[in-house]
């Protein structure tokens, strides 16, 4: 996927990056998400859990395949 937003690429890429933030844009905003594992380097491995009223838990995981500072971010 490839997506263009209309701001410094440095600070997106932060965004994409930091895992304090990712909970603020990661998915419907009628879940909360936590962030369970978070390896920003190449191999290392993410995993984000998402929450809702019920109690239910929606699990995403992957790992990052490049990690390009400020401009490319290949992951799984």
């Amino acid at each position: 996927m490839t997506r263009t937003f209309d701001a410094p690429r440095e600070q997106v890429f932060a965004v994409y990056t930091d895992p304090k933030s990712i909970p603020n844009w990661w998915g419907p905003s009628w879940l909360t998400t936590t962030i369970d594992k978070f390896e920003p380097r190449q191999g290392g491995v993410w995993r984000f859990v998402q929450h809702d009223k019920a109690g239910n838990e929606y699990g995403f995981h992957g790992v990052h395949h490049e990690i390009t500072a400020p401009s490319r971010l290949v992951r799984t």
